[in-house]
């Protein structure tokens, strides 16, 4: 590693105390890009708003039964305190405790995905991320209790095609093998499907209400593209 990190970029990431402490971290330093902050303890007594004024972007994920650190004391505080220019996210597991949230594979690995994500979008400025953090993609399904974010998706990095927009609907979603498509046209048209790295997985022609077949693919959430539109979230189960 030598000569290969840069220490003008850096993330910091922490659970319970620790996850309180990487709050602080970004406070002290500015060098400080992402925060990654599980199940954060704070003390209720002495922390402020100014503790927490900081720019460097956080993700947040609590659970919603944590006696330890209850979100209503902690995690929603840590939220709340963060000041609104800041990129930020709150992600409350649905019937979490305190140490279910370590686990990236919670919720069919929505946990590892929403990290690895903001990671990539804050530290490598890969903006196809930003897609996968929005308020649909983790509502589709119960892992999350609770998604508060602040963040925007202007921008997508991954090439389109070049047909004209085609506004589409996908169901049933998640998915456990097969899904259709509603278009509002009779026309066959071109689809793609792409994984959270921006790789095709998929694609074809496919008609109005025509079942796709993604049995193929591995569980986890995907793109779905038609004609240039790519707004839709899928994720296969």
């Amino acid at each position: 590693l030598y000569q290969q990190l840069d220490s003008n970029k850096m993330a910091v990431g922490g659970w319970s105390m620790g996850g309180g402490g990487a709050q602080l971290a970004a406070k002290a330093d500015a060098r400080v890009k992402a925060v990654l902050a599980i199940t954060p303890w704070l003390s209720t007594s002495t922390t402020t708003a100014a503790d927490l004024n900081h720019a460097a972007p956080v993700i947040i994920i609590s659970g919603q039964v944590d006696g330890v650190a209850p979100p209503l004391q902690h995690a929603d505080v840590h939220y709340n305190f963060t000041p609104t220019t800041t990129p930020k996210l709150l992600f409350e597991i649905t019937g979490a405790d305190h140490n279910i949230p370590l686990n990236p594979l919670t919720g069919n690995g929505d946990v590892g995905n929403v990290a690895y994500a903001w990671l990539q979008l804050f530290m490598h400025d890969n903006q196809c991320y930003c897609h996968l953090l929005n308020v649909d993609s983790l509502n589709q399904n119960n892992t999350a209790s609770k998604y508060l974010t602040n963040l925007t998706c202007t921008t997508v990095a991954i090439s389109q095609p070049s047909d004209a927009t085609i506004p589409f609907q996908i169901f049933p979603n998640p998915t456990s093998g097969t899904f259709t498509i509603n278009l509002p046209t009779t026309a066959p048209t071109a689809y793609m499907i792409y994984n959270v790295f921006g790789q095709k997985v998929k694609s074809g022609m496919v008609s109005s209400n025509e079942s796709l077949n993604v049995k193929t693919l591995p569980s986890g959430t995907y793109y779905v593209a038609v004609g240039n539109a790519f707004t839709k979230l899928i994720k296969v189960e």
